[in-house]
């Protein structure tokens, strides 16, 4: 699946984002080539986040209900339904901040 999401991606500059951490043990194969031709690989764990510092805090905001990441998450679609995801984020008349992909 990420090879896929990796060549959907625009020739020159378009970038596939990896959400998440992957199996132990998995390994992913690609043909190196692709990122010399522009592609962008990247990967996210936490959103990005410097876990050391804020982590715990976050912790304690979410045990102490203080934050909800659910109240984030508008919409749940399986995967063959990605291009309706897409619509609603393009629409703009539908509230979209996270639309979840289920595989």
């Amino acid at each position: 699946m990420p090879m896929a999401a990796l060549l959907s991606c625009h020739l020159g500059y378009g970038t596939c984002m990896l959400v998440g951490e992957p199996p132990s043990g998995s390994q992913i194969s690609f043909d190196p080539m692709l990122l010399f031709s522009g592609h962008q690989w990247k990967e996210s764990l936490i959103g990005g986040w410097k876990l050391k510092a804020p982590l715990p805090k976050l912790v304690s905001d979410y045990m102490n209900k203080q934050c909800s990441p659910a109240a984030l998450i508008t919409h749940t679609l399986p995967y063959d339904k990605i291009n309706e995801g897409f619509k609603l984020l393009w629409a703009g008349k539908s509230f979209s901040i996270h639309s979840i992909l289920l595989f």
